[in-house]
């Protein structure tokens, strides 16, 4: 048996990948859609293994420990969704206008969602990694020392929800994939979420930040804006069958990964997050 990452007792819960009320709001219980992984998978339900990640943690920390956590993410992308034009616009997110005055605590909180989001991928992909710095932060520290958060906004996924509510619903949720450098001594591990039109990057990297205690301090966060100038329409192939794949990859997934198509240039965003993280 696998021991939970966070607590150490046995791992016998299945975190989504995606948070479960955002998959029921977006799909409903019983889904009709489809999961992009490589290959296209057609999902039924919310609860289809796929859409989770295999037991590495625990029910009590996955349902009890985790919930405050749970609970600042709802609020926080729902603040973001109904606030995007004045975000676009300051390039802010203010924290006591999402959580009142209890906003310090609040966004500590909204770390350790992604901590815990991130702590699954990292020891889903590579066992060996010590996270004892994130399992400690999400049990109730303060700081965290191995953990980078940074948010922004794609001007290209706006536009592809402009277009596709002009005819349906759409709610837009992406996991990245996780990228993984420094193999030898230290590894670093970085990935995002999506949730319609706002982007949390995380990175995680042996003391990479140096600033959490002012950070949660700071009411005020700078948000990235991701334009969409990188974005060239390949016209080549104008088979029916062939655009309902392509188009994911070549639209969605372009959108997603924005000026950063390949690994390399991904390890430089990433360590670019490092480095404003740090001078904050």
């Amino acid at each position: 048996m696998v021991n939970c990452w966070i607590c150490g007792k046995t791992a016998d819960s299945e975190e989504h990948k995606f948070k479960a009320s955002d998959l029921k709001k977006s799909h409903g219980k019983k889904m009709n859609a489809f999961y992009i992984n490589g290959d296209v998978i057609q999902i039924n339900s919310f609860k289809d293994k796929i859409l989770k990640f295999p037991k590495v943690i625990c029910i009590n920390c996955n349902n009890n420990l985790t919930r405050p956590h749970d609970d600042a993410y709802d609020k926080f992308v729902n603040f973001c969704f109904e606030n995007h034009e004045e975000i676009l616009k300051t390039r802010n997110i203010n924290f006591e206008d999402i959580y009142g005055k209890n906003w310090e605590l609040e966004k500590k909180n909204l770390y350790r969602y992604y901590a815990k989001h991130a702590g699954c991928k990292i020891v889903t992909a590579n066992t060996e990694v010590d996270v004892k710095d994130l399992s400690e932060f999400i049990k109730g520290n303060n700081q965290v020392f191995d953990f980078v958060l940074q948010f922004e906004l794609k001007a290209g996924v706006k536009a592809l929800m402009n277009a596709f509510n002009l005819a349906n619903k759409y709610n837009h949720l992406y996991n990245s994939a996780t990228c993984k450098w420094n193999t030898n001594l230290s590894p670093k591990f970085g990935g995002w979420l999506t949730n319609n039109y706002t982007t949390v990057n995380w990175v995680f990297g042996k003391n990479i930040n140096l600033n959490s205690v002012k950070i949660f301090k700071t009411k005020n966060e700078a948000v990235l804006i991701t334009d969409s100038h990188f974005f060239d329409i390949d016209e080549e192939d104008e088979n029916e069958e062939f655009s309902r794949v392509k188009f994911i990859d070549q639209y969605v997934v372009g959108f997603e990964n924005g000026y950063n198509k390949s690994l390399e240039q991904k390890i430089g965003y990433f360590e670019s997050l490092i480095r404003i993280n740090n001078t904050k």
